[in-house]
């Protein structure tokens, strides 16, 4: 609603509204989700101002909301540093469907992006150097990402030594979990982390 000059109320469409009052409404953790059905509604002003301006988007599962693919409105949004996608439900880690379709859109994503919080089984596989299993399918360059920050990614163990060179050297706040021992990782990975490291979580799962 707004008011007109004789402080009357009357409705009126988000396009009305400042680009800044949008984004401030989308900024909140209960409601960066809300972008993709804005964006779904197909107003073609409204999108414009979406792809221009929205830089932190969150999507979480939750009783009303699920998280099934990664929706490819994210490759138009030209500012975005911020990303979160989490399929955790009932402390179950899910995957995410349609790998090919999540390579297409985090190979999309801004370059400068900041923040990368992939929490669904298998996320490290959409990113190379990946030998894991053999698995030789397309994946992601993960230094592509030359202004990232904080990177986390799912349940994987397979934070191995060539991955963890590739980093960004911008990179200042990771969650590692890995499935070697914890002399490996010391000895093996924690060497091979960028200099630019302040908070780093570990996680040991077994051995190789």
């Amino acid at each position: 609603y707004t008011s007109d000059r004789f402080g009357a109320w009357k409705m009126t469409s988000l396009t009305n509204l400042p680009p800044n009052i949008i984004i401030a409404i989308l900024s909140f953790d209960d409601t960066t989700h809300l972008s993709l059905a804005l964006w779904l509604a197909g107003n073609a002003e409204l999108n414009g101002i979406l792809e221009d301006n929205v830089q932190f988007v969150e999507l979480r599962n939750t009783e009303a909301f699920v998280v099934s693919k990664l929706p490819r409105y994210l490759c138009r949004l030209r500012r975005l540093r911020h990303l979160i996608v989490d399929r955790q439900r009932n402390e179950i880690m899910h995957p995410i469907y349609d790998r090919d379709r999540a390579i297409e859109v985090i190979a999309s994503l801004p370059e400068a992006m900041e923040t990368l919080i992939l929490r669904f089984a298998l996320s490290r596989l959409l990113f190379s150097p990946n030998d894991h299993h053999g698995d030789l399918r397309p994946s992601v360059p993960i230094e592509r990402f030359t202004s990232l920050v904080h990177l986390q990614l799912g349940n994987d163990i397979s934070w191995d030594a060539n991955f963890v060179r590739m980093l960004p050297s911008t990179l200042a706040i990771a969650n590692l979990e890995t499935g070697f021992t914890l002399e490996h990782v010391v000895l093996q990975v924690l060497r091979l982390l960028p200099v630019s490291m302040t908070n780093l979580t570990v996680s040991i799962r077994g051995s190789p």
